[in-house]
Order: structure tokens, then C-alpha cells, then sequence
């Protein structure tokens, strides 16, 4: 038969081994949360930079921005450009305070609107016979 030793120290290498299992299977749900987490956030900064959101009408007037060229006393002409495609681009044409100036036409950015880009149309009317500022669909 063993000795007492032998069954002791039988008892003490199962009773690591569990503990080591439980530890390890700790380890690997920590790992998988935590590659979850990464990977859930790489998709959100992913979808986030393609599909920002854009500064419409609404969420200018929710910030009190300027919504017409009159509010920044700009003779404008709001006007509905016709694309080869068939769309339409609602915009205005702005006058300028240049007459033999150069004629700029002016789009927004990814995530602008015609409107944000009134205030850019405010300080380039001085050099411009006119100013062309019109909506990306």
C-alpha cells in the first residue's frame, strides 16, 4: 500500500491541477472579453469615421447657426442646381462685393452642410463677383 506521503502529495498535484483549470479558464474568458471589447470598439471607430453625422438644417438650428446668407447680410439668390444625373442640389448664389472678381464655387465638407459653409462664403464675398454655394446629396 502508499504511504500517507504518497497520497497526500496525490491529493495536493489534483488539487493544483483544479486550481490551475479554473485559473486558466479565467485567463481565456478575460482574453475573449477582452478581444470582444476590442474589436466591437475597432468597428465602432470604423463606422463612426465612414458615417459621420452631418450638420442638416435641424441640427443647425438646434445650435442657433445661421440658416440663410440674409442673417450674415449677403445679397444671396437661392436656386436649385439640376445635376447631369438628373438630381437636384438645392443652393444659392451669393453676390459678391467684387465685380470683376473671381466667380467661387463653394462645397462643404464630409460631415457639413451648405450652412456651415456661410460662414466661409462671409469672408470670401470680398474678394468674389459671386459665389456659388450649393448641397451635396
Amino acid at each position: 500500500m502508499y504511504s500517507s506521503n504518497v497520497l497526500d502529495n496525490i491529493g495536493n498535484i489534483s488539487y493544483r491541477l483544479a486550481m490551475f483549470d479554473s485559473i486558466l479558464g479565467l485567463v481565456i474568458l478575460f482574453a475573449a472579453a477582452l478581444a470582444v471589447i476590442w474589436l466591437a470598439g475597432g468597428w465602432l471607430l470604423v463606422h463612426a469615421m465612414m458615417h459621420p453625422d452631418r450638420k442638416t438644417y435641424g441640427v443647425v438650428l438646434a445650435r442657433d447657426g445661421i440658416t440663410d446668407p440674409k442673417e450674415l447680410n449677403l445679397l444671396a439668390e437661392e436656386v436649385t442646381f439640376k445635376l447631369p444625373d438628373g438630381t437636384q442640389s438645392p443652393g444659392w448664389i451669393i453676390e459678391g462685393a467684387q465685380l470683376d472678381g473671381p466667380t467661387i464655387v463653394m462645397t462643404h465638407g464630409w460631415t457639413n452642410s451648405r450652412y456651415g459653409s456661410l460662414y466661409k462664403a462671409q469672408r470670401l464675398v470680398q474678394w468674389a463677383s459671386r459665389l456659388f454655394n450649393r448641397h451635396r446629396l
